[in-house]
């Protein structure tokens, strides 16, 4: 079987928060604060509650805002993500809302690995990663195979899973979803919204460690 080199197809950043305000978030707010671009256009219509918010964007860029947290997500295109815009809106949000009790920020870049020629995509992760076993089919059936890996760094963590995705395409293309979580705690004590600023722009370096963790993997 041949692998080929991941493509990122998504970004996000979540922020994790007390009492922040949905009911703040609508299309005005960011624009007038330039934490977006004045020319970014709306791909739907706002819905602005006080539970929930949600403002998207047609050039791929998403925010939410709940009771707890912060959504920022981007759909990418490409094999990098050395344009990604959400790190720098995630930190300007913040640092217009300096006083919101933020306690911890994940960065969440996900990538699709394409995969060509023989074992299907579960014989392959079982193949790959586990012995043979009873587990490998049962009377049920073939079980779907989903991997899950947790690693423990300092300030948080880095979580990544590992899943088939269902073949498509003419001829159908087989391909996984690799899905990574780099967690970060905010020091309490410290100015909470300076430490999310600087992780968020500092995002870079998680999404290299993942890439490396890829290669690492996929090439054992």
């Amino acid at each position: 079987m041949t692998i080929q080199a991941p493509t990122f197809f998504e970004m996000s950043i979540v922020i994790l928060a007390r009492m922040h305000n949905p009911s703040i978030l609508n299309p005005d707010f960011l624009r007038l604060h330039g934490i977006v671009p004045q020319e970014w256009e709306l791909v739907e219509a706002p819905l602005c509650t006080e539970p929930f918010a949600k403002v998207a964007y047609k050039c791929g860029v998403t925010v939410l805002a709940q009771f707890d947290r912060l959504i920022f997500s981007e759909q990418t295109d490409g094999d990098r993500l050395e344009h990604c815009r959400i790190p720098d809106i995630a930190a300007k949000y913040v640092e217009t809302l300096p006083h919101v009790d933020y306690r911890a920020v994940g960065i969440n870049p996900k990538a699709r690995i394409m995969l060509e020629g023989e074992p299907e995509v579960r014989a392959f992760l079982l193949g790959k990663f586990l012995a043979r076993g009873p587990w490998d089919e049962l009377d049920h059936g073939k079980p779907l195979v989903s991997l899950s890996f947790a690693y423990a760094r300092k300030g948080g963590a880095m979580n990544i899973t590992i899943q088939g995705e269902t073949p498509s395409g003419a001829p159908p293309r087989q391909s996984l979803l690799v899905a990574s979580n780099f967690h970060h705690e905010v020091e309490p004590g410290q100015d909470r919204a300076m430490q999310i600023k600087q992780i968020c722009r500092a995002w870079a370096e998680d999404v290299t460690c993942f890439s490396q963790w890829i290669a690492a993997v996929f090439s054992a």
